[in-house]
């Protein structure tokens, strides 16, 4: 039976009961609605894409759920009971981050890597950011920044425990090979360095995927 859209407000899923709870009060959404809304009123500085706000979320060992962006402000959100909220303030500074990843690559880590700004040049960024999220309150640490700036890549955590990134282009720009990225790059986390390794004989872009 469908239900009313209401914006603003998260929702929590039992696979036990198969029942939806709605309306987690404590854990609005509100505040990232409202500056996704006043970034997508901004002029654009160039043609990166900017309205397609995607979520870089991740779980973390308490069940609590880490919004990484693509918005400036970075949030940690708590849906047990009535939920709950908390700002993580701007951990990237003033710079979105639109088709960036989010990906865990070991128990309660997670690295942020890449995407697109519509409002500032260069389009994309090369920047990473390393965040521990098994305490009670996320370590954010700024993690050695890419060769390449990339929106719309993909990223995979390997058997190694290492991160690789593949594809991506520099422009942001969706359904677009302007910009792109061929080589890939592997992150080890216990060095915090990256290497390029081989490249790709075709682009792979916006609706890429790499498993």
């Amino acid at each position: 039976m469908p239900r009313a859209k209401v914006l603003g407000t998260s929702e929590r899923y039992n696979p036990a009961t198969n029942v939806w709870t709605t309306r987690t009060t404590g854990a609005t959404m509100q505040e990232l609605l409202d500056e996704q809304n006043a970034e997508n009123g901004q002029p654009a500085a160039n043609s990166a894409a900017g309205l397609q706000w995607l979520g870089q979320m991740a779980v973390a060992p308490d069940g609590r759920v880490i919004h990484g962006g693509p918005a400036q402000t970075w949030h940690l959100f708590d849906l047990r009971g009535s939920g709950a909220v908390q700002s993580l303030g701007q951990p990237a500074g003033t710079r979105t981050r639109a088709a960036g990843n989010i990906v865990t690559y070991g128990p309660g880590k997670v690295l942020l890597v890449g995407g697109a700004d519509r409002t500032q040049n260069p389009p994309t960024t090369n920047a990473a950011y390393d965040v521990d999220l098994n305490g009670p309150i996320p370590v954010i640490s700024s993690a050695a920044p890419m060769a390449s700036p990339r929106a719309f890549h993909n990223s995979v955590t390997l058997p190694t425990g290492e991160v690789l990134v593949i594809g991506g282009n520099t422009s942001g720009a969706v359904f677009s090979d302007d910009g792109a990225v061929y080589a890939a790059e592997i992150w080890n986390p216990e060095t915090d360095q990256w290497r390029t390794v081989a490249s790709m004989l075709v682009p792979r872009t916006y609706h890429s995927t790499a498993l």
